[in-house]
């Protein structure tokens, strides 16, 4: 297997303005031997006619236009029709340098990992901003199954402890891009991933918490080989969803159940996982103020929420010693049931992430 073929899985909807910059990363990589899976998602721009270009210029593509269904399903599909020994995953809308096959496979195959990340950078439309996934003094590190366990499964869960003090970094872990997996634990373990109509959001988390528990061996590269473009206002909070804190629901119930398996007696897991649920209130705050309802309905919304047991379980565990100032005011008015401050607090930052 020194030239094993990647299955690069893309699945697209409606994003004819940056498709060309995603695909020509993709086709332009240093490493040649790819199969180059598109999944057009019911898209009703153009993007369907720029991957029937794409398609007939390069025959490692391989295109199936199919009705929408999501992008965990669309995800799902390309790796049931993949045939390659490692799987990518690339949103439609980003890009990855051209040596990013090269590498990951590189210390996939010299350190025998059953998956290999990298870090990334976000990008904005003046701006582009590191996001470095792990804290390292090498080119990279390898991590063995106790490692894997205490430190990656673990912070896909949540965070824990100094953690803390970067509380942005609670998701930077959770993506299935900017990622290297190798198949066969895929397809052995029959992983796939959860519709967001069922768990509302966070899929790329979930099926990452199932790959890690399984994984061996994996290697973290010190390089920022994606870019993630955030110029977009295409988060699962940009509209109102009705249904995501219900959806929520599941989803905790899912991660619950995975502990209560394969952890049921450390508790640093059940910590970090009361830890994303207490921080959980940000999103389902956030998706309240996206919608029609009166001020004043949406504080009786969110109160709801932050008063049900599982939440206020979250808050009284949470410890608030290694938070920035803003968001300790801001668990500290969770705690206190204090929804007024909280919906200001998360209109701020909408103003914020929106710009």
């Amino acid at each position: 297997m020194n030239d094993p073929l990647i299955s690069i899985i893309i699945p697209i909807y409606n994003v004819e303005k940056y498709l060309h910059q995603c695909l020509e990363s993709v086709i332009n990589q240093s490493y040649k031997n790819l199969e180059i899976i598109l999944v057009d998602d019911g898209s009703i721009d153009n993007s369907p006619q720029v991957c029937d270009y794409y398609s007939k210029s390069d025959e490692r593509i391989k295109l199936y236009h199919r009705t929408n269904n999501g992008i965990s399903e669309s995800r799902n599909f390309g790796i049931n029709v993949s045939t390659g020994d490692y799987l990518m995953f690339i949103d439609s809308d980003d890009w990855i340098d051209p040596n990013s096959c090269e590498l990951s496979v590189k210390y996939a195959l010299d350190c025998n990992a059953d998956i290999v990340f990298w870090s990334y950078k976000r990008e904005y439309t003046n701006l582009s901003l590191p996001k470095r996934i792990a804290t390292t003094q090498n080119s990279y590190t390898i991590y063995e199954k106790e490692k894997i366990e205490n430190e990656l499964e673990r912070r896909l869960v949540g965070l824990l402890g100094i953690e803390l003090k970067e509380p942005e970094q609670m998701d930077s872990l959770t993506a299935c891009w900017a990622k290297l997996y190798k198949k066969e634990i895929i397809i052995s373990n029959h992983f796939e991933f959860v519709s967001r109509n069922e768990i509302g959001y966070h899929e790329d988390g979930l099926f990452n918490l199932f790959v890690f528990n399984k994984c061996k061996k994996a290697v973290y590269i010190d390089l920022y080989l994606y870019h993630y473009r955030r110029s977009l206002n295409t988060s699962i909070t940009a509209k109102f969803n009705p249904y995501l804190t219900e959806r929520g629901i599941v989803l905790y119930n899912k991660i619950a159940e995975f502990i209560l398996k394969n952890h049921p007696n450390n508790n640093k897991f059940q910590i970090a996982f009361n830890n994303r649920i207490a921080f959980g209130i940000v999103g389902l705050g956030l998706n309240i103020c996206n919608s029609s309802i009166s001020f004043g309905e949406k504080k009786l919304e969110l109160l709801k929420i932050i008063s049900t047991e599982r939440y206020k379980i979250a808050y009284k565990t949470l410890s608030l010693k290694y938070f920035p100032l803003p968001w300790k005011v801001f668990f500290i008015f969770a705690k206190i049931n204090f929804a007024t401050g909280l919906l200001l607090l998360l209109n701020i930052i909408k103003r914020i992430i929106t710009r």
